[in-house]
C-alpha cells in the first residue's frame, strides 16, 4: 500500500476509548492499534471499508480471532467504529465520521484539538518490514501519540509500570514490544530500578507526514537528476553516508541513487532524507538491504508528492471559498440595492403615511420607522405578487388609504399593469428620492 496524504490522529484518543478494565489482557491497547490500522486503509471520503475481511485484517497484524473481535468490541463500545461481520463474506468496517467528537480524526471545527499526521500506509509499511507483533505495532501508535513532537522523547514522569496501567498490558507482554521495537531500531530507550525511563521514537520522522519543501529552480533538479543517472554528485554522496550508517559495504545500486536524486530533485535535503531513512528502522532482518533501502527512498518520494497534492487541493479549495464568499457578498449587496430602490419607489408612491394603529402590528414596530418601513415594504411586496396583473401603483395607493388584510382587499377598479420592462409581480423601482425610512423620519420630525 502506498502512501496517499496522512490521517489526523488525534493526540487524545486513548482517552476516548476510555480507561483498560479489570486483567491487563492487552486488550485495550490492540484496540488503539486495531483502529489507527483501519484508519489507514478506510476510504478517507466516507471513513468506511465496504470489502473488510476481518480473517485476514487479523492475520495482516499478527492477532488471533479471539483478541481480535475484542479490540472490534472495545471501538465499537467506545463509538469509534461500526463494524459488521458476514460469516464467509465480506462484512463491512466504519469509523466515526471527523464531524463527530467522538471520532479518532481530527476535524477543523474543532481547533484547539491536537493531532499528529500520521502519513498514511507508514505505520503498515514499518510494521511489514520488521515483521512486527502486535504488541510492538500498538506499541508503537501508543508511543507517536505520547512523545512529544519536537524531540520525540517520552516525558521524564513515565515508567515501564504507568505505561504497563495507561495501557492495560502486563509486564512481561510490555517489556517485549519495548524490545522488540529497539532491536528494529525504531525507540531507543533505557529502564533503570527505582527510576523514570528514558525513551526515544526514532521512528517518529517515519510516521509523521513529510512537509512538501520547495521545488528548486529547473537547472539545479536538472543538475541532480542528471548526475544521480550517473551516479556520482549529492545523491551518490548521500547514498554512501546511509550505508555508512547501517554499515552496508559496497557501492550504492544504481537504484538507490536515482530514487534519492529523485526526493533530492523535489527540494528535500540530504540531511532530512538521511534522518527519514534512518527513522524507518535497522536492517538486521532484511535478506536484501539495498532493496530496502531502494523502497524506503522511493517511499519518501510518494510522501512528497502526496503531500504537494494536499496543499494543492487545499490552495484550490481557499480560492474556491474566497470566491463563494465573494460571490455571496455581491449577492448581498445587489438584493440591498433592489430592496434601496423598491423602497424610493413605494416612498414616491405612498404620499400620506397610514395611520399605525391600523395597520395590526406591535407598538415596537410601528415605534420604530426601520421596522415600520421593512413592515409596509413587506405587506406591497405581497400584496404586488398576488395581483400581478394589476397596477402597482393603484393597487398599493388603494391599499394605503384603507389598510387591511391582503385577502380582504378592494381591488375593483384598478387597471391593469402597464410596468414595462418591470417584471409582473415586482415592486417597481426608483433611483432617485427618499427611501421610505427617510420619508417616515421626516414625517415624524
Amino acid at each position: 500500500m502506498t502512501a496517499s496524504g496522512y490521517i489526523p490522529l488525534r493526540i487524545d484518543l486513548p482517552d476516548l476509548l476510555g480507561k483498560p478494565m479489570g486483567r491487563k489482557d492487552g486488550h485495550y491497547l490492540s484496540a488503539l492499534g486495531v483502529g489507527v490500522r483501519l484508519a489507514e486503509v478506510v476510504d478517507w471520503r466516507t471513513n468506511r471499508l465496504d470489502e473488510f475481511s476481518s480473517v485476514a485484517f487479523a492475520k495482516d497484524q499478527h492477532m488471533n480471532w479471539r483478541r481480535f473481535r475484542k479490540a472490534l468490541g472495545y471501538l465499537t463500545n467506545s463509538g469509534l467504529a461500526k463494524v459488521n461481520l458476514k460469516p464467509f463474506n465480506f462484512g463491512t468496517a466504519e469509523l466515526a465520521s471527523r464531524e463527530n467528537p467522538k471520532s479518532l480524526l481530527h476535524d477543523q471545527s474543532r481547533v484547539k484539538e491536537q493531532f499528529v499526521a500520521l502519513s498514511r500506509g507508514s505505520l503498515q509499511g514499518i510494521a511489514s518490514e520488521h515483521c512486527l507483533s502486535w504488541v510492538a505495532s500498538s506499541l508503537l501508535v501508543a508511543l507517536l501519540l505520547l512523545v512529544d513532537h519536537r524531540s520525540a522523547q517520552l516525558d521524564d514522569d513515565w515508567t515501564k509500570t504507568r505505561l504497563s496501567d495507561h495501557f492495560g498490558i502486563g509486564w512481561r507482554r510490555l517489556s517485549s514490544g519495548l524490545n522488540e521495537l529497539d532491536q528494529a531500531g525504531l525507540i531507543q530507550f533505557q529502564v533503570r530500578r527505582g527510576k523514570n525511563m528514558s525513551l526515544t521514537l526514532l521512528a517518529r520522522d517515519a510516521l509523521v507526514a513529510i512537509t512538501a519543501p520547495p521545488i528548486p529552480k529547473r537547472h539545479e533538479r536538472r543538475q541532480i537528476l542528471r548526475d544521480s543517472t550517473k551516479g556520482t554528485g549529492v545523491s551518490e554522496e548521500t547514498c554512501q553516508k546511509i550505508l555508512s550508517h547501517y554499515g552496508v559495504s559496497g557501492t550504492p545500486s544504481r537504484a538507490l541513487v536515482r530514487a534519492i536524486g529523485e526526493a533530492l530533485a523535489m527540494g528535500i535535503s540530504p540531511h532530512e532524507i538521511i534522518e527519514r531513512m534512518v527513522a524507518r528502522g535497522s536492517l538486521t532482518k532484511a535478506n536484501d538491504p539495498m532493496a530496502v533501502l531502494v523502497s524506503r527512498a522511493r517511499q519518501i518520494v510518494v510522501e512528497i508528492t502526496d503531500s504537494r497534492q494536499q496543499i494543492e487541493k487545499r490552495q484550490l479549495q481557499e480560492k474556491e471559498s474566497a470566491k463563494a464568499l465573494l460571490d455571496q457578498k455581491e449577492l448581498e449587496e445587489l438584493k440591498l440595492a433592489i430592496y434601496q430602490d423598491e423602497s424610493r419607489w413605494l416612498a414616491s408612491v405612498i404620499e400620506v403615511i397610514p395611520d399605525v394603529s391600523k395597520l395590526n402590528i406591535s407598538p415596537l414596530v410601528s415605534s420604530n420607522p426601520r421596522l415600520l418601513a421593512a413592515h409596509i415594504h413587506s405587506r406591497c411586496s405581497e400584496l404586488i405578487t398576488q395581483f400581478p396583473e394589476l397596477d402597482p401603483t393603484e393597487l398599493i395607493q388603494k391599499w394605503i388609504n384603507k389598510p387591511s388584510e391582503l385577502e380582504s382587499v378592494d381591488v375593483s377598479g384598478v387597471n391593469h399593469s402597464v410596468t414595462g420592462d418591470v417584471q409582473p409581480g415586482a415592486i417597481p423601482r426608483s433611483r432617485a428620492g427618499p427611501t421610505l425610512v427617510e420619508k417616515l423620519r421626516q414625517t415624524r420630525n
